[in-house]
Order: C-alpha cells, then structure tokens, then sequence
C-alpha cells in the first residue's frame, strides 16, 4: 500500500514490546561501553586533567566544556578549536560552518592519528523521560483532564572508524498508564502503521528512526545514505530554506527541538572547499507532513465549517522518479558573513490540505472529509549570519514560482465541495537575532548565559484569491536563562499571531540535578480571536484557542 505495512491488530503490543527491548539494549550496552576498558579511545591532557573525546563529525572530536558554555574541538592534526554553542534544534552540522578561534596543543602520544584511524569506536548516549499533560479546561472531569502520560526512550549509537561508521537515533514512545490511563483523544495514529522512513506508529505507541544512515568521509568529500535530518537555514523556529524534512505537527509547537521534523530517506554528499562547502541532497521517496490524528485533542478546527473535520492520512505520493526530490546547498563566508545559496524540485514539504466532501454516517454527526494533497515544487533560497558585539544576526528567504493552495471563492457564505486548488508564486522569509544580555553587570555574581531571541515569519502567495498558510506572520519572542550554577533553568516563550491577533504564552522552570536527572514543569496559554469568518482563514490559534496545557517532566540522561 505505497510503502505502508498495516495491522489493525496488536496495535499496542508491537511498539511496546520494541520499547523494552531498546530500553534492555540500551542499558546493556552502555555497561559494556563502561565495563571494558580496553575499547579504543583517545585522550589529550587539555586542564591537567584526562578527557576522552568522541567524534562527532567526520574529521573532529567533540567534548562539551559546560563551564564557558562553548564546544571544544580537537581535531588529528593537534588543533583545539573553541565554538559558541549551536541555537537551537540545529545538528553537528552547524558547527562545520561556524566561524572558530583555534590555539595549538600537545598529544599524548604521537601516534594518535595513527592509531584513531584504524581503530574501531563506540559510542552510546540514551535518555529517558516521562512526560504529562493536563489539559487546564475549567468544564471538564477530572479524569478527563489528563490527556498525555509519555514514556520517551531516546537512544544514539555510534559505531565504526573515524571515517567510516553507522549512526542511529531512535526515539520509542508509549502513551502509558504509570500515571493514568491515557485519554481516548490522545493517540499517535489510527491504526498501526510503518512508513517509509521506518517511523511505526500505532494508538498508543511509536517509535522512530529519524536518524539512521552510514557515513563515509575521505579527504574534503563526505557521503551519507540512509535517514537524515537537514539543518539547512539559518532562523531558529522557521527555516523557509529547510525543504526536506517535514514537520511533525501533532503536537502545534510543544515538541522538543529534536522531534519537530521527521527523518527522510536519501543519499547525501558533502564536499568541503576551504571556505565553502557544496551538499547535494537526493531523496527518492517522499515523505509527508504527520497531522493529528482524527478528533484527537490537537486536531486542526477549520473555523467556520460547521461539521467534524476527517483529515486522511497518507503515506505520501506514490513512489515513482518523477516524485523524487533532489537539492543542492552552496555555503561559505565573505567578510565575516556565513552565506549559503540553495535550490530545491521535489514534493512540497507542506500539503494543500483540501476539502473535498461529507460523509453522513447513522446516528452520527456529519463529518467533513480533508484529503492532504502533495505537489512537486520548485524553490530557490539563501540565508544569511553575522555576529556583531554580543548579537547574532540572521535571516532566509525562500521562492517558489509554482506552490499550490487553495483558492478562495468570492462568496464564503456557501461551502462548494471540492475546493479548489491552483498554483501561484510564493515567497516565504524569516529573520531575527540572538542577544547574549550581560546580566552579570547588574546582578552580582550571575554565572548563567541569558539569551534573548527575536524571530518573525511570513509567507505570502502573490495571487490574492489563495487563502493564507496555516503559520504565517508569525512573531516569536523567548529569553532563556540559569541560576544557581546552572541548576535552575528558565525560559519564557512568546509566539505572537500578528495576522489573527493570537498568542501563545508559555513559561518554562527546571531543575538540573546535574547526575543526569532533570525534572521540569511548564504552562502553555493559547489566546484566539474567536471562530473564524471563512473556513479559509483558518489559524493556529483560533484551532487551539482552548488548549491549555500544564505540562511537567522527569529526564534522566545516561
């Protein structure tokens, strides 16, 4: 069935079983890497102090120094290089292209390159987390309030050379009832599926393969095949330049960094210039956008279409060459400026969702069925980074001269089934800055880095009669913060409507017990101007104006 595998049966019982046994693995395995002393490793004496380094990236070995709060680099040819951490939800990649100050150090041994290329590495990293939402709703049950009862396993295994080797990064999730039973609207999907990026998903499981690919690198050249994830852009929430992955928008924007965007299947290939770099991206099935689940507690409310809304899911356009995507990404800096250039022909990243007829089921209400149509594209971007002082500047933009969406009809008081969809020009663009705020000037003896990041959104077709992108004009506003030598971590978040006057306010507290454990609680408050006039001006906020959600966590990381 287009690459899916389905099974109405045992739709609990097969993402369950995979979670204990990762879980099992996971802790198996990190013995080992503990247990054996004889597995080969490398270390440089930086502080006067042993420390071993792990490679992260083809030609590097990363060590976090969470004192300075930076990234600490050492590469073969006994070079230490000291980088600001990465924004978020970027991945190793973005350091390749940060600028970096380097100073010189000495090996240990003067046999380290030697014997770091031809010796075999393993590394693990795991966490696990529970996660609760509440459903803050005044006329409501009490039993009826607690919707999201998580159990996340989260493991990254790396194994091979320094120049060869197989990366994994799986998540496995259950709706469990440690807590309380789950809520009946909530739930991953509506029956037990494996898509073509081996994401499996049943009602009251998942698990997930976004990463999972083998890399090979020789000299200035490096080559990926498997799962991948793309950071290409520049903006932290937003990247219009960001056409491969797509979003996993089950949960609006309260999924953490790591799992906002799905894995997809390709062959990728790096080529690294001295300043510049060029990556060609080849992915040649497509994988759609993964929405709400039908009537689940985050499903999208089209306003002022007065029936239940049924959106099918779909495993994507039908595998065939001509629904391929293909793409390639020019990076460098020019006076201190990051630059990249880049251009896209593939299915759009974001579907046309489209009504198309009713469905009258006995002794129920009339339901309006959605189809998620998906349509080859071509785009071209670029993005832009700077620092200047304690600011880092940034912005994208993104063109496509034949995006498609639904067109909106003169007279919005009838509903004519099908709605109709045609092709336009289309530019979507971000830009904003990170402002490290010097806080220890009026607060004596303050150690953590407050951070304040502005970023605003839009998209736009140029032919007016096509209704506006579900998330466009958007403002987002957070100020992140420590205290107590990083133990106590704040953060408050603002993501402003400016189309449909709308916000989402939500504040964030934790605490870093800092063996690992860390335990966090959260509120999130979405404001809407009410129903919507026309089912084209459809929001975010208006769709989940009565969502309000108190959230809290326990995270274990080993």
């Amino acid at each position: 069935m287009n690459g899916y595998m389905k099974n109405q049966n045992g739709s609990t019982g097969i993402v369950t079983e995979l979670f204990v046994c990762i879980l099992a693995t996971s802790f198996v395995l990190l013995w080992c890497d503990n247990a054996f002393s004889w597995m080969p490793s490398i270390q440089h004496d930086l502080t006067g102090q042993k420390k071993k380094y792990r490679c992260e990236l083809s030609d590097a070995l990363f060590v976090m120094n969470s004192e300075v709060g930076t990234v600490m680099m050492c590469d073969v040819t006994n070079t230490l290089t000291t980088r600001p951490l990465a924004p978020i939800g970027k991945t190793e990649d973005w350091y390749a292209a940060a600028s970096n100050d380097t100073v010189s150090i000495q090996n240990d041994s003067p046999d380290v390159e030697k014997e770091y290329q031809e010796e075999m590495e393993f590394t693990l990293q795991g966490m696990v987390e529970l996660e609760n939402f509440i459903h803050a709703a005044q006329d409501q049950e009490p039993d009826e309030a607690n919707k999201k009862n998580e159990l996340r396993n989260r493991l990254k295994l790396r194994v091979g050379f320094e120049n060869l080797y197989l990366l994994m990064v799986n998540n496995v999730y259950v709706n469990s009832s440690i807590v309380h039973d789950p809520a009946e609207d909530y739930h991953y999907s509506e029956e037990t599926s494996v898509a073509r990026n081996l994401r499996i998903s049943s009602r009251d499981g998942e698990a997930t393969f976004n990463e999972l690919y083998c890399n090979y690198t020789s000299g200035r050249f490096r080559i990926r095949i498997g799962n991948q994830l793309y950071a290409w852009g520049t903006a932290d929430a937003f990247n219009p330049t960001s056409y491969f992955n797509p979003y996993d928008a089950r949960e609006l924007l309260l999924k953490d960094d790591d799992e906002f965007k799905a894995g997809v299947p390709s062959l990728s290939a790096l080529v690294f210039l001295d300043n510049y770099s060029l990556e060609l991206v080849y992915v040649p099935v497509h994988i759609p956008m993964i929405l709400p689940a039908t009537q689940s507690f985050w499903y999208i409310d089209f306003g002022a279409i007065p029936f239940s809304v049924d959106i099918e899911e779909t495993d994507g356009l039908e595998l065939a060459p001509g629904n391929s995507g293909y793409g390639a990404r020019f990076t460098g800096t020019v006076s201190g400026i990051d630059f990249s250039l880049s251009g896209y022909h593939g299915p759009d990243r974001e579907a046309v969702l489209m009504p198309y007829r009713t469905v009258l089921t006995p002794n129920e209400p009339i339901s309006l069925r959605v189809a998620q149509r998906h349509y080859i594209i071509n785009m071209i971007g670029f993005d832009l980074s700077s620092s200047f002082d304690k600011f880092v500047i940034q912005c994208e933009a993104a063109y496509s001269p034949d995006k498609r969406g639904l067109v909106e009809p003169e007279d919005t008081s009838t509903i004519t089934l099908p709605f109709q969809v045609a092709s336009s020009s289309f530019i979507s663009y971000a830009a904003g800055f990170n402002y490290f705020v010097p806080l220890s000037r009026i607060l004596k003896g303050h150690e953590g880095e407050t951070v304040f990041t502005f970023e605003w959104s839009q998209s736009r077709y140029f032919d007016d009669k096509i209704a506006s992108p579900l998330i466009s004009d958007i403002i987002i506003c957070r100020i992140e913060d420590s205290y107590f030598s990083g133990r106590v971590p704040i953060s408050i978040t603002a993501i402003i409507g400016t189309r449909e006057r709308g916000y989402i306010f939500w504040p964030k507290l934790g605490y870093d017990f800092q063996n690992g454990l860390t335990i966090e609680i959260a509120y999130v408050n979405i404001i809407g101007s009410g129903k919507d006039d026309s089912p084209f001006d459809y929001s975010i906020f208006n769709s989940y104006r009565d969502k309000d959600i108190f959230m809290w966590s326990i995270r274990y990381v080993y």
